[in-house]
């Protein structure tokens, strides 16, 4: 039986879409969109066992196996630049951003002028992503948790299932809130105290 995990198709969506505030130069969407075209993938197409080897360049080793193995499968969608809308407010505070925050070794936004991390960030941290700089990727997991948060919170009740290849191990009824410290315009932020 074929299946996806949902992480998958964020690594997916990932690997073609990388969000921005707005227009600039050439965006890691754009750069990702195009490596997808030069590799043969375009909206459409299905990712699978026939065809994972064109995927080779987008996707880390130990995801692109399952592809080869036909264990996952994924459709191949199009998000257009400005299929997303950001608030005006969302949208100045990411451009504002612009050039303020980097990532330490450890992979977490910090403060370019200090090297610490800031209390609160609002925005998308990297509003531009240059492809070639070696953390490209984690700013761009960052921008996704940042615009993540911006949407707000949420109580979400989930059925957690255990899987492997032949059948479904163990499932868990999940009830959870997620209440977002950080990533929040002035009007919604809660207090975040100790």
């Amino acid at each position: 039986m074929r299946r996806s995990v949902w992480f998958v198709l964020v690594g997916i969506f990932t690997a073609f879409l990388v969000r921005r505030a707005d227009a600039a130069p050439p965006s890691d969407a754009e750069m990702q969109a195009k490596a997808a075209r030069e590799a043969g993938l375009k909206p459409g197409d299905v990712l699978g066992k026939d065809n994972w080897e064109l995927a080779k360049d987008l996707l880390p080793p130990e995801i692109l196996r399952h592809y080869k193995d036909g264990e996952y499968v994924s459709k191949i969608v199009d998000w257009p630049l400005g299929s997303y809308r950001w608030s005006p407010q969302f949208k100045a505070a990411s451009e504002a951003n612009a050039d303020r925050y980097t990532v330490s070794a450890e992979g977490t936004v910090v403060e370019k002028s200090t090297g610490t991390q800031p209390p609160f960030i609002y925005g998308l941290p990297f509003p531009r992503i240059d492809p070639k700089d070696g953390n490209a990727g984690i700013k761009a997991l960052w921008n996704f948790e940042y615009q993540y948060f911006n949407e707000g919170n949420s109580h979400n009740l989930t059925l957690l299932s255990w899987v492997n290849p032949g059948h479904i191990d163990r499932e868990a009824v999940q009830d959870v809130y997620f209440l977002y410290y950080d990533g929040q315009e002035a009007g919604y932020r809660l207090p975040n105290q100790a």
